[in-house]
Parts: structure tokens; sequence; C-alpha cells
């Protein structure tokens, strides 16, 4: 597989992610991570498993209406079934101000012939 293609499907996982946040719907956006998943966000301790994921970006929904990613680097790990991605985040309120920003970095795992978030961190650029 291309980096060219590898990208773009990273990228079109990136925006049913972007889609399902901004829509409320976590139940779909915990359905693009491993069941067995990790996500450590920042000032908090590490969630595992798709049920935990979907509270957690509940808790984060409930404060920020509306996500957009951008992804700075895509990249093989391990053969073609494991890979990184460095990129950017931003949040959004209801106005569309913007309310956070940052960076993260998944490890992406092909499960079944798709693409889905293994480990994910991510933290905000913004001071304290």
């Amino acid at each position: 597989m291309s980096s060219a293609e590898l990208h773009a499907q990273i990228a079109s996982a990136n925006t049913k992610f972007e889609g399902y946040f901004n829509e409320n719907d976590m139940k779909a956006l915990a359905s693009l991570y491993t069941e067995d998943a990790t996500v450590m966000p920042p000032a908090s301790d590490t969630v595992t498993g798709r049920d935990a994921i979907a509270e957690l970006f509940g808790k984060v929904r409930s404060q920020m209406a509306r996500i957009k990613l951008t992804i700075v680097e895509v990249g093989v790990v391990h053969t073609d079934s494991v890979v990184y991605e460095r990129s950017h985040y931003s949040f959004y309120n209801e106005k569309g101000d913007e309310m956070d920003n940052g960076k993260y970095i998944v490890i992406w795992k092909k499960v079944d012939g798709e693409w889905k978030l293994y480990s994910d961190i991510f933290n905000t650029s913004k001071s304290a």
C-alpha cells in the first residue's frame, strides 16, 4: 500500500470520527476503536474498552460541540497492519469559537480489513 493510500484511509476514518463526535453519537464513535483500545486523555486516567471510550468522549462532547482533526503524518509501524498517526485537533463550542487545540498520536490496527484506533493519546497545546 502506498503512503498516499494509507493517508487517505486514515483520513477517511478521521472523517467518520469527526462526524460521530459532532453528531453526539458516542456509541458509533467508540466502534471506530478496537474492543481492547486505550485512550489516554490529558489530566485523567487511561480508559480501556469501547464503553469507557464512549463515556469519555460523551463527557468531552458535553463541553465541546464540534471537533476538527488535521493529519500531520501517517506511517507504518509493523508491516501493513499497524500504523501510527501524528496529528492536531481543535474543539469548538456551539458558536464556533475554538475552545481547545492540541496534538495527538494514534496507533491504528487493521482488524478484519478495517482500520481501528488501538491506542490514542491527546493533550492540549493551551497553557493552563
